[in-house]
């Protein structure tokens, strides 16, 4: 058990708490009320969320990208580098915006941050000395790259007929009910 002053309350060292329990997806909660998961799957979709906005982006890339399903795909440097250069882009524009927006411009202040202040620098936790830096590193230079690889696997499979594709011609309903619930997890 951690040792807790007799000033302060376990939970005093946090900036933000958020109401509590913490709700769940309806859909996870027994006995089901169908207005209740409606109603969330609505609200889920239908407004300016995380899940739109990725459903968005990935909408937008596909369409943009679709070339890369012609049947005579190979997995040369040039194409997994194209899926990279597209991938580390994306990461530069919505981490770096959220970046911006959270952090420099501080738009949210600390309304909703767990710990006040904001980004740590110098010190020997961060191998840049500097978290910045250390988060650019990590995502872009290792997460980016598995990422990248991992798509360009996935994509040479479905070109090349190894791997079967879902769409919403060939299969309607479990399209949708993909679509819909994927997201939500």
């Amino acid at each position: 058990m951690p040792n807790i002053s007799k000033d302060k309350t376990p939970h005093s060292e946090w900036n933000f708490h958020p109401d509590v329990p913490i709700g769940n997806n309806p859909l996870f909660e027994f006995p089901w009320s169908i207005s209740k998961i409606i109603s969330y799957h609505r609200d889920y979709w239908f407004t300016i969320s995380e899940v739109s906005f990725f459903l968005l982006l990935s909408v937008s890339v596909w369409f943009t990208h679709q070339t890369y399903l012609n049947n005579d795909v190979d997995l040369s440097f040039w194409w997994v580098g194209q899926i990279y250069l597209r991938n580390f882009a994306i990461t530069i524009i919505v981490a770096g915006g959220l970046h911006h927006f959270l952090y420099r411009r501080k738009s949210q202040d600390t309304e909703t941050k767990y710990i006040a202040a904001f980004l740590h620098r110098g010190g020997s936790k961060f191998a840049f000395g500097n978290q910045i830096f250390d988060n650019m590193f990590y995502s872009l230079f290792s997460g980016v790259l598995i990422w990248s690889i991992y798509e360009a696997f996935l994509l040479w499979a479905l070109a090349s007929g190894q791997n079967r594709s879902l769409t919403l011609g060939s299969e309607p309903f479990l399209f949708i009910f993909l679509l819909l619930f994927t997201g939500v997890w």
